[in-house]
């Protein structure tokens, strides 16, 4: 099993067959931290206390306890990601609910993928959807009246606004919600990496495809597959993704056998897909299969009222991650977050606040923050002269302010980017180095 950095590594093991040594081997010689239980009772102190597990792993011979133990388990942590062991048919029929199976007799053929696959389709952040202001409220409205329908959604808005919130609020509120939820980021991959990691591929489809591998539609069927910025794909992923919307079925590559699965189809993008149609690079048939419902998600400069809630939400979680505390924000620094234009939308603001966590240092970005609203080329003359008042060189203040121009592009990029430096140069049309080298000079480390 090839252990990914995105996978979770602690993983907790009941497992009564005397062959279950197997099972903890291939755990532990993929990575995984290991912790094996002897009972059900045991199951529930474990997740109870101080071990964070990650997955549970259930091989119970008898079917019948294998539900209880779910249940049990999901009482203390309702989103544990669960793979059962079943050591006969009748085990696995026996079970439900978006877990994992795979019988004993298989286990060196399907317990690879089997946890891979459940561990990725339990990829889900701990996100709040806070809607405060009366925009926010309006989407909260529209979210409530279409999650628990099957239309395909299309979540629109610019960058950093949240529309993965939004994608997940529908996921979590649908009758669905059980069931595997499946981020797809398409902007991510290359033309031909997405169509295989959306539709999956058959050993011998091409080099390197020593196995059958289903597709992020089959890891989300009976749940919801979210694809990010669907205004990236090539035009011949666009034509099989119609497919699917249409007939609900499509051939893996190199297969020969249709797939069919039931998946509820929620798509975001920043860009303007009806000029992108007009374009000639996005499909108006598949445009209008997506856009049954459009939630536009407004810019957060457009619902300020929110700041302060969604500061104090960034600050606690960061707080938590990072073991350390700066305290709730004082009426200052509330009210310089609160006039900034914020355009990198709540990425911005979620960076800004873990800034501040990381360096316990509240003062100095806000400082940070109130240079990036200064207009440009207002360089402070005071700073600029000698000690004893003296004017500087007309070439150095030139370089100086230069550099406190190029300070606040960079940090804006940055911030727009979600301090992604290869992205931020692009945005900026400089080289990756020149950038690393400009941060430098202007004194911009990564937080």
């Amino acid at each position: 099993m090839s252990q990914n950095a995105v996978f979770p590594r602690r993983v907790l093991v009941l497992d009564s067959h005397p062959d279950r040594g197997r099972v903890r081997a291939a755990l532990v010689g993929s990575g995984f931290d290991v912790v094996m239980a002897g009972s059900l009772d045991e199951v529930s102190e474990i997740l109870r206390g101080r071990y964070e597990a990650d997955l549970l792993v259930l091989g119970q011979g008898d079917g019948a306890a294998m539900p209880e133990t779910i249940a049990v388990a999901r009482t203390v942590r309702p989103t544990l990601p669960v793979v059962v062991i079943a050591d006969a048919q009748d085990d696995a029929d026996s079970v439900q609910g978006g877990v994992g199976v795979v019988q004993r007799d298989r286990l060196e053929a399907e317990f690879d993928r089997v946890v891979v696959d459940v561990l990725a389709a339990s990829d889900v952040e701990d996100e709040t959807f806070i809607a405060v202001s009366e925009p926010m409220r309006a989407v909260r409205s529209l979210v409530e009246r279409v999650a628990d329908t099957d239309v395909p959604v299309l979540i629109t808005g610019d960058s950093g606004v949240g529309k993965e919130v939004v994608a997940r609020s529908l996921h979590c509120e649908s009758r669905r919600a059980s069931m595997p939820f499946v981020k797809v980021n398409c902007a991510a991959l290359p033309d031909q990496l997405l169509e295989s990691e959306l539709f999956g591929y058959e050993r011998g489809a091409f080099t390197g495809a020593d196995r059958d591998k289903p597709g992020k539609f089959e890891i989300a069927n009976g749940g919801t597959i979210f694809l990010d910025e669907i205004g990236e794909i090539a035009a011949g992923t666009q034509a099989k993704l119609l497919q699917v919307l249409q007939d609900g079925r499509y051939y893996r590559l190199g297969g020969n056998r249709e797939v069919g699965v039931d998946a509820r189809v929620v798509a975001s993008t920043n860009v303007d897909l009806e000029a992108a149609i007009d374009g000639g690079s996005f499909r108006k048939d598949l445009f209008y299969r997506l856009n049954v419902v459009r939630v536009e998600v407004p810019r957060l400069r457009e619902r300020r009222d929110e700041i302060p809630h969604l500061a104090d939400h960034f600050r606690r979680r960061y707080e938590a991650e990072c073991e350390r505390q700066i305290g709730p924000l004082d009426a200052n620094t509330l009210a310089v977050l609160a006039a900034h234009d914020w355009p990198g939308n709540v990425r911005e603001l979620e960076n800004v606040i873990r800034r501040m966590v990381v360096l316990e240092d509240v003062a100095s970005v806000v400082a940070d923050l109130r240079r990036t609203e200064a207009p440009a080329g207002t360089v402070a003359v005071d700073e600029l002269l000698g000690a004893d008042g003296a004017l500087p060189p007309l070439k150095d203040a030139s370089r100086l302010a230069a550099l406190e121009i190029e300070g606040v592009l960079i940090r804006r990029a940055l911030d727009e980017t979600g301090w992604n430096r290869r992205r931020a140069a692009e945005l900026l049309q400089i080289s990756y180095k020149a950038l690393l080298y400009k941060m430098r000079d202007c004194g911009i480390r990564a937080a």
